[in-house]
């Protein structure tokens, strides 16, 4: 059996928690996906509750904060050409990396975790707020020069707020391949939310790469100058298949007998799929 260790990254509302919930429930219900569930070691009741909540088109909690030994998950997964391999993954809250970017401290058993990982998943939700850059003269008079009287918390958190998401995300893969010395691993690139994403007129005719590069270039330049470290590929997941908050939406959802027929992937030539095992596929398997 071969062992492999997933690390999953995100800012809050990324998706992460969403993607999990509907993996779950897809492993449990047997789809004909290209990886299936060979068995799960641990406690699944968390697992449950949040895949319970995604097939109810309920909107999944957010992951709060836990320690690392808690949040990870462990399945043993099996391949169609019947490979068995053992992947296991934190799920860390996005509050998590961004006191990561802000505060300049990680977990040691974290930074071992992804010192040891073969792959990544990074989620971005285009659906959250994204913070763009500021011009400097915008930027308020007290936090461009040294003034003693800012505290460290109100620097802190004006950095969460106002830091563009672009900056924040390229720092936090800075700090992987920091952390691996710069051994290569295989990064996933998870759009979530792509349901609002084939509605936007400026971006329905793109593919996951292509918003990116449009969307987020800084990113996009990160990744394409250090392709020698990161072996990427892009994907637009819609977990819920719309906006569950929305009432006529969400019974439209509901009316599909099988939650998992609500399921949009999509890869990077834009072929559209209802297997969420895809990227585990791509990235993680052989």
């Amino acid at each position: 059996m071969i062992k492999r260790s997933c690390f999953i990254m995100g800012l809050p509302g990324a998706g992460k928690t969403s993607f999990l919930a509907a993996l779950w429930h897809s492993l449990l219900t047997n789809h004909s996906n290209l990886i299936t569930l060979d068995k799960f070691e641990g406690d699944q009741s968390y697992l449950s509750t949040i895949s319970k909540n995604w097939a109810n088109g309920l909107t999944v909690s957010r992951t709060l904060k836990r320690n690392f030994a808690d949040s990870t998950i462990k399945l043993k997964l099996r391949q169609q050409n019947g490979n068995v391999f053992e992947v296991s993954f934190p799920d860390q809250s996005g509050e998590t990396f961004q006191e990561l970017y802000a505060e300049r401290i990680i977990d040691n058993a974290l930074m071992e975790y992804i010192q040891d990982s073969n792959s990544m998943l990074l989620f971005i939700n285009f659906k959250e707020e994204m913070y763009t850059p500021d011009l400097i003269t915008a930027i308020p008079r007290h936090y461009r020069t040294k003034d003693d009287t800012i505290d460290e918390k109100s620097f802190t958190e004006r950095v969460l707020r106002k830091d563009p998401t672009q900056v924040q995300l390229v720092d936090l893969l800075q700090f992987v391949k920091y952390i691996r010395s710069e051994e290569p691993i295989k990064l996933g690139i998870i759009i979530s939310a792509w349901d609002l994403i084939v509605k936007d007129p400026d971006f329905c005719n793109k593919s996951p790469k292509e918003l990116i590069k449009k969307k987020l270039p800084l990113l996009w330049q990160f990744i394409i100058t250090n392709s020698m470290f990161f072996s990427t590929k892009y994907f637009g997941i819609s977990a819920q298949g719309g906006d569950v908050e929305d009432p006529t939406i969400r019974d439209e959802l509901l009316g599909k007998t099988d939650p998992c027929d609500r399921l949009i992937i999509v890869d990077e030539q834009k072929r559209i799929y209802k297997d969420i095992t895809l990227p585990l596929t791509e990235i993680v398997g052989e």
